[in-house]
């Protein structure tokens, strides 16, 4: 359905920079019922992230999550280092495959 309107117009002057290494590889969100899902890191800016999980989780646009990161470190043998836990907002959903949803979770609060 998406293609029968064209592609979405992107507004060159809101443009981001997102960080191709993010510093975030992986982490697990909390949604609203203190349900866990885990999650991939796809990119990730100051004002949110960019998200893999699996589709059947009954996430929606607009649902509040909380996103836990842990950030690899490399140097200490691949020890996995909890991140502070960030409250975000689900702005949009795209359902990939029967494997895989993408998301992106805008930033409402760092606490």
């Amino acid at each position: 359905n998406e293609l029968k309107y064209g592609p979405p117009e992107f507004d060159l002057s809101k443009l981001e920079v997102r960080n191709s290494k993010p510093s975030f590889q992986g982490g697990v969100i909390v949604d609203e019922h203190n349900n866990v899902i885990s999650s991939l890191v796809l990119n990730q800016s100051s004002r949110g992230i960019g998200l893999a999980i699996k589709p059947n989780s009954g996430l929606k646009q607009g649902d509040h999550v909380f996103f836990t990161p842990y950030s690899i470190n490399l140097d200490d043998l691949g020890k996995l280092k909890k991140e502070k836990t960030h409250e975000g907002k689900i702005i949009w959903i795209k359902i990939i495959n029967i494997d895989i949803c993408t998301l992106g979770v805008q930033w409402v609060n760092k606490s």
